[in-house]
């Protein structure tokens, strides 16, 4: 019993296609949303609705300050050390998974190494006060 060519087309390309059509289905969904809202919502700007916002509270200053380092540094550090150790979760299932015991030796090797990098640097952070929040120069300390 022979298969059209076009049927073999079909039975191949089923693995991609729930996922392209789920795709396009939420993108439409969004776009469908997002014209709606435009379409029916009010368009009623006022000067109090231009305004700046942060959290409810007015503005005292102007919007456009400088960030204080110590934001960046704390993102910049959970990125490295919070982030990175979602790594950990798919070796760790990876390791328990695996067939080969020759795969798993080299799997638990190569996560020793990445954990002794994030350890010493991790180290190297802590030892450089990177971790301690510190108030911004020239700020004195204030005793209640």
């Amino acid at each position: 019993m022979e298969t059209s060519s076009a049927q073999q087309v079909v039975e191949t390309s089923t693995g991609f296609f729930p996922f392209f059509l789920t795709l396009f289905l939420a993108a439409m969904v969004a776009l469908v949303a997002l014209a709606l809202a435009v379409w029916i919502g009010p368009k009623r700007p006022s000067k109090e609705k231009l305004r700046e916002y942060e959290c409810g509270i007015r503005p005292d200053e102007p919007v456009h300050q400088r960030l204080d380092i110590q934001f960046y540094r704390m993102g910049i550090l959970f990125l490295i050390f919070g982030v990175e150790v979602m790594f950990f979760f798919p070796w760790a299932l990876a390791l328990a998974n695996g067939e080969d015991m020759a795969g798993r030796i080299w799997a638990l090797i190569d996560m020793v190494i990445f954990a002794g990098i994030l350890i010493v640097g991790f180290i190297f952070a802590w030892a450089k006060g990177g971790f301690s929040w510190r108030r911004p120069y020239g700020e004195a300390d204030r005793e209640s």
